[in-house]
């Protein structure tokens, strides 16, 4: 897939939606987009299952604060660089207070395993109205 961002997510009916799969693979081929700015960091392959996963946690960050990941390197017009190094160094937003603050961590951390064990926390989560 690829460009996991919230500009690509819609709630219907109380669900979220993913659109926009313009540009994205289904079938392993190229990817023809890429994730916004403050979800990146680098990896091989550059787009994967754990990539997809990885700017999932930027997207639930940004709904949980109202601003991506490292908001404060915005206006730096060669954010790419920070940003990556940040990732590198291990160098994350704080999630311990936020709601799926626990997930957040997990996906931007490599700790969760597939999409099936983020919908299952989401949806504990939904029963204990993210509290």
């Amino acid at each position: 897939m690829s460009d996991v961002r919230c500009q690509n997510a819609i709630l219907v009916h109380d669900r979220l939606k993913i659109i926009d799969f313009e540009g994205c693979s289904i079938d392993g081929a190229g990817v023809g987009s890429c994730y916004g700015w403050f979800s990146y960091r680098r990896s091989t392959p550059s787009t994967s299952i754990q990539t997809d996963i990885f700017a999932f946690g930027c997207m639930i960050y940004e709904v949980m604060t109202g601003q991506p990941p490292h908001e404060d390197l915005m206006a730096n017009e060669h954010r790419a660089q920070p940003v990556e190094q940040r990732y590198a160094e291990g160098q994350s937003p704080d999630v311990e207070s936020l709601p799926l603050g626990d997930l957040i961590h997990k996906c931007w951390h490599g700790t969760i395993g597939s999409t099936q064990e983020v919908g299952k926390t989401l949806q504990v989560a939904d029963r204990w109205h993210l509290g």
